[in-house]
């Protein structure tokens, strides 16, 4: 699309990907403390303190992932990306019956999939 190609909008995005960053930073990551465990044999760290509520950054991106694969399935007919970041919202929202949370590492493998399909249709159109 012509418009992403812009300066303004290039530095919009750069400018918007620092700020959440930060947000993150600040608010999650430089308070957090956390403790080792052992589940299912492989060891992991979780916080020790309950959420403070819900993930805003992981929240925005999702949002912006959806966005954009919305605008790519209408200009460019390809609907792999919007499929993707629909399935990587769903498969983290349900509460699964296994007791890995790897799974969600399989939601996110299929995101990426579709984000390198994506890439791939890009250069060959």
């Amino acid at each position: 699309m012509k418009w992403t190609r812009m300066i303004s909008v290039r530095i919009s995005a750069i400018g918007l990907t620092v700020l959440l960053i930060l947000f993150e930073l600040f608010t999650e990551v430089f308070s957090l403390n956390i403790e080792a465990k052992w589940e299912l044999g492989v060891l992991s760290y979780k916080s020790m303190e309950p959420s403070s509520g819900p993930p805003f950054m992981i929240l925005f991106v999702s949002l912006v992932l959806i966005a954009a694969s919305i605008f790519i399935w209408i200009k460019q007919k390809w609907a792999w990306f919007f499929i993707g970041s629909l399935l990587m919202i769903i498969g983290s929202v349900i509460q699964w019956p296994v007791k890995s949370g790897a799974i969600t590492n399989l939601f996110e493998l299929i995101l990426i999939i579709s984000l390198l399909g994506t890439a791939y249709f890009q250069r060959k159109t």
